[in-house]
């Protein structure tokens, strides 16, 4: 008599019978996986762990420093044991290109955990959006937004960026004016959210017209980025469980935005003109057109549109604020910027990226250095072996969570004399392939060249027409960036004195 007979004969419900064996099968084929892979990873070289948690202890708050510090004890290539997840973490350019460059079919796909939540809503939007999708649809994704930042596209949108810039000036003027100190951050937070929302939407925020909707949306989108970079329930729980991955605050935080994007798609597509104009139109248009060919569902759209918002949205800001506190902290830098740009540009002229990125060197070399010393993602996005590969000596086992360790690649002696210090010149001499803020390999940041746009452009315009300065000369402004998906930066008060001929 075989075992589904005696359990009928005993009135034991099959359907639960079939469920706990399927579960069964999956906790056994999962503890396989897994330590084949620990078995393969032991000989990697990394700190030492605690049974079960692993490293997370270790690692809690500004991960970046202690991956420096682990950099620094154990070489280029390190093993982290986050919980039941096998992490190893690549530094510094020769290693990471090894990976990245010679070795990109195999480091290319996303990180993709099993769907440890027996209620699967491990992923908010079943890995539909373009940061966290892999194979043919993550190409084909791929392909369209990069169709909107060609060259030729970010030409036009410097339109849109100048006179943003300019709506950023007036309202520094202003405060300017008053003579007082004041936050800048969310300023520079609302700039890059409005290139953005054009960029996606054709819309913009008044800088003047923060209400509480506009600062709920910086707010959110810090407060999910933060979120993101916390550790999941299933990196401790190596099987499937009945427990949410992650705490009620991240899926509240997603709601949000959800919502927000949610209301600018209708309010598009109540506006759209007939089937809209694809080639002239924001790339809302072009993912309305994905979505009525079936390429992409509802869910996808909605993903890729937060994805968008919140990645170019805070990267660019929180660059731009780190950039404005190196300007203080180095106020001979900014006055030699200020000189360099007011003998390049014609008073009654603009600054226009496409016509002066190449004839102002010492505006390249300022932005080259803030993004050595501040790079946006400091840990990149987790990326996943797809075979088992050698790189720096090292077996690393297919199915290892890989991390690249872009702060400490751009922060290390090894690599950069004085990495600590701000110096502009050092890219004269400096091989400019050593920086990847952007991340390194075929799933580098898409938008890097929008970014560099954004970043070259605002710098430029702001230091033309005011003179940054800290309210507090004798005490050097802290930046020193808390970890999160983008490395934040402080709060800074600060004092803007207008030049003599504003130029906006």
């Amino acid at each position: 008599m075989d075992s589904i007979t005696v359990a009928k004969s005993s009135g034991v419900d099959i359907n639960f019978l079939s469920t706990t064996r399927s579960y069964d099968k999956i906790c056994v084929c999962l503890c396989k996986e897994n330590d084949r892979i620990s078995k393969i990873n032991s000989k990697i070289p990394g700190p030492k762990g605690l049974p079960i948690v692993g490293n997370i202890l270790n690692v809690r708050g500004k991960r970046h420093l202690k991956y420096q510090q682990y950099f620094r004890e154990h070489g280029p290539v390190f093993r982290i044991k986050a919980g039941v997840v096998e992490r190893v973490v690549l530094t510094g350019y020769p290693i990471l290109k090894e990976a990245f460059v010679d070795h990109a079919d195999i480091f290319k796909s996303r990180f993709v955990k099993k769907k440890m939540f027996l209620a699967n809503l491990y992923s908010l939007n079943n890995f539909s959006g373009i940061i966290s999708a892999n194979g043919d649809y993550h190409k084909n994704l791929k392909s369209v937004i990069l169709s909107e930042l060609t060259a030729t596209k970010i030409k036009k949108m410097e339109v849109h960026i100048n006179e943003e810039s300019k709506r950023l000036c007036e309202l520094l003027e202003k405060r300017a004016n008053e003579g007082k100190e004041f936050v800048m951050n969310k300023y520079f937070n609302l700039f890059s959210i409005n290139i953005i929302l054009r960029f996606l939407f054709g819309i913009n925020v008044p800088y003047d017209d923060l209400n509480e909707s506009s600062v709920e949306v910086i707010e959110v989108i810090q407060r999910f980025f933060k979120l993101s970079s916390a550790p999941l329930l299933s990196d401790y729980l190596g099987v499937p469980h009945p427990f949410p991955e992650r705490p009620p605050e991240f899926f509240k935080c997603y709601r949000k935005l959800a919502k927000h994007i949610t209301e600018m798609i209708e309010n598009y597509k109540t506006n759209r003109d007939g089937a809209g104009d694809e080639e002239h139109g924001p790339i809302i248009e072009k993912l309305l057109i994905e979505l009525e060919k079936g390429n992409i569902s509802k869910l996808g759209l909605l993903a890729i549109c937060v994805e968008l918002l919140i990645a170019g949205a805070d990267t660019v800001g929180q660059t731009l604020m780190f950039s404005t506190i190196a300007m203080i902290n180095n106020q001979s830098i900014q006055e030699k910027l200020y000189q360099t740009l007011n003998a390049a540009i014609p008073p009654n002229e603009d600054y226009s990226y496409s016509k002066y990125k190449l004839t102002i060197p010492y505006l390249s070399l300022v932005v080259k250095e803030t993004f050595r010393k501040y790079p946006a993602g400091v840990l990149g996005l987790p990326h996943m072996t797809t075979e088992d590969v050698v790189i720096g000596g090292h077996t690393i086992a297919k199915g290892t969570q890989i991390i690249q360790n872009l702060y400490a690649s751009h922060r290390s002696e090894e690599f950069w004399n004085q990495p600590d210090d701000f110096i502009p010149e050092r890219f004269l001499e400096k091989d400019v392939t050593a920086l990847h803020q952007f991340a390194v390999g075929p799933r580098n940041c898409l938008g890097s060249a929008l970014a560099e746009c954004e970043v070259t452009s605002a710098i430029a315009t702001l230091i033309r027409n005011f003179n940054f300065i800290n309210p507090n000369p004798t005490q050097p402004l802290n930046d020193e960036g808390d970890f999160s998906v983008s490395m934040v930066a402080p709060q800074t008060k600060l004092l803007v004195k207008k030049r003599y001929n504003l130029a906006f």
